[in-house]
């Protein structure tokens, strides 16, 4: 399957993303809105996506209340959640980046925090 800056995702929508990050852990995230098909910068609002750890069991949904931007997209990302998690496009060979808990939150979650989430704040791809 095509990866990171191959894939083509815009103007899809019901968008589900599996990673495997370089330390072993599983996440991802989903978004249920279609993507624009013009490329640039852009932002914007899905009540229904979420990010998710399927290595420590959790679903963790956008908090409308801290940010309504649910995706970025931008020229240099394959996709953003918010600011919380921001995939490269080449994300193979460049590290992405978590700054996570941001817009997605989980009040449930003790000691929230990027390597909670993808093992470090600069986190490199094994497979998406």
């Amino acid at each position: 399957p095509k990866k990171g800056d191959d894939m083509d995702i815009r103007n899809r929508n019901h968008l589900l993303f599996l990673i495997t990050t370089e330390s072993h852990q599983k996440i991802g995230g989903y978004i249920s809105c279609p993507l624009p098909s013009i490329s640039g910068n852009c932002q914007i609002s899905d009540k229904n996506a979420f990010i998710f750890s399927l290595s420590k069991q959790k679903k963790i949904p956008i908090d409308l209340n801290k940010s309504e931007s649910a995706i970025l997209m931008a020229n240099e990302l394959l996709i953003g959640f918010g600011q919380d998690l921001l995939i490269k496009k080449d994300c193979i060979l460049e590290s992405s980046t978590c700054n996570w808990p941001s817009s997605y939150i989980d009040n449930s979650i003790e000691n929230q925090s990027p390597e909670w989430l993808t093992g470090s704040k600069d986190f490199f791809i094994k497979d998406i």
